[in-house]
């Protein structure tokens, strides 16, 4: 099994991106074999961007028996696809590119539902946090009146 929370393998991302694009982005002498050590560390650093948006609210990692587990590995595949992608530019050049941009900005908007305040996404089969962090990323509101209200700034 691979040193990472959710199975995912040099195989899963191949299928995602085609075996000659990751040995494009991953080889950096010829760009003919896929560096799988790279490929393993771009898939923590996506897990890692995962666990940050999801941590805020549940337990990471998600558990392999939650009903969320396969759509979680969709997006953490997802993320390495692009941080190895981003390695290339012009390996994602035109319509491959575009597609590629909107795909990780879709996700990472989704990402960013799933911490919010608001809690417009959630994953509703995986255990959450007991003591639940800020949506704000560590800042907490102490007050909800304006601090700059024109009578605060007639003396200014």
């Amino acid at each position: 099994m691979p040193d990472n929370s959710y199975g995912i393998t040099v195989e899963d991302i191949s299928a995602r991106l085609t075996a000659r694009t990751l040995a494009a982005v991953t080889d950096d002498s010829g760009g003919r074999t896929v560096n799988e050590a790279l490929v393993a560390e771009k898939i923590l650093d996506a897990e890692a961007i995962f666990h940050s948006y999801a941590g805020v609210y549940y337990v990471t990692p998600i558990s392999p028996e939650s009903s969320d587990y396969r759509a979680v590995r969709k997006v953490v595949i997802d993320l390495a696809a692009w941080e190895l992608l981003s390695r290339r530019p012009h390996a994602i050049s035109g319509d491959t590119g575009e597609i590629e941009r909107t795909r990780y900005e879709a996700t990472l908007a989704w990402l960013k539902a799933l911490a919010s305040r608001h809690r417009t996404v959630q994953l509703t089969g995986s255990a959450e946090r007991g003591d639940a962090a800020p949506a704000s990323g560590g800042a907490e509101v102490i007050a909800d009146a304006p601090q700059f209200a024109g009578e605060a700034l007639v003396d200014f």
